[in-house]
């Protein structure tokens, strides 16, 4: 028995796959591409699955909020258009840092993280990798590759900064070193960095006008 599990296993092993190339030479540029795009998407996409896994609510999400962050963009997002939200995220973080101070002093960690599109669904951040994913299929970046490696670390930045001001929530009633304020610092940081992939994605659309 253990013999003829053998001999499967190797027939198994020897079969060309179906439509797989049989020689390097075959092998076409075209599934490489998409195999990579895929991969990096993949890769993005897990890292912001990890960073949005408190989309509905939040640790202060009975604090109240700034009055003017009322606004539904949930309900809006429906009647813009994909290169309208980009462009409204990118200034959205910059928004944000500019009132770093006011929104954390409102609403602590969970106040950053609403921008960041990782409480709620109402910034323009929220979903924003699977916005640009889409943007690629209407408009060819300028350099493919650059572009989805770019969005994985913009993925990669954004999911920082929120576990930064996810952790600035506890870090008062726990024994880890430090202030809600030196991780605000580090989530600010973040959201910095991400800001400057952000622009590469919207250089390689052509949207940064």
């Amino acid at each position: 028995m253990i013999a003829s599990l053998v001999s499967a296993l190797a027939l198994l092993h020897s079969t060309p796959r179906l439509g797989a190339p049989t020689t390097p030479s075959q092998a076409s540029p075209v599934a490489f591409s998409t195999s990579r795009r895929a991969a990096l998407a993949g890769g993005a996409a897990a890292l912001l699955c990890r960073a949005q896994r408190a989309v509905a609510g939040g640790i202060n999400s009975g604090a109240p909020r700034l009055q003017d962050e009322k606004e539904d963009w949930a309900a809006g997002l429906s009647k813009e258009t994909p290169q309208a939200q980009v462009k409204a995220g990118y200034a959205y973080l910059g928004k944000l840092l500019e009132r770093m101070d006011e929104i954390t002093a409102a609403e602590g960690g969970d106040g950053v993280r609403r921008y960041l599109g990782t409480v709620g669904t109402t910034s323009p951040v929220f979903g924003i990798q699977k916005v640009f994913l889409k943007l690629a299929d209407v408009i060819e970046p300028k350099d493919p590759e650059l572009y989805f490696e770019t969005l994985e670390r913009m993925v990669t930045k954004i999911s920082d900064a929120d576990a930064e001001a996810y952790a600035a929530n506890f870090v008062t009633f726990s024994s880890a070193k430090g202030k809600p304020e030196d991780f605000y610092a580090r989530a600010a940081k973040q959201v910095v960095d991400a800001r400057k992939e952000w622009l590469v994605l919207l250089q390689q659309l052509g949207l940064d006008s």
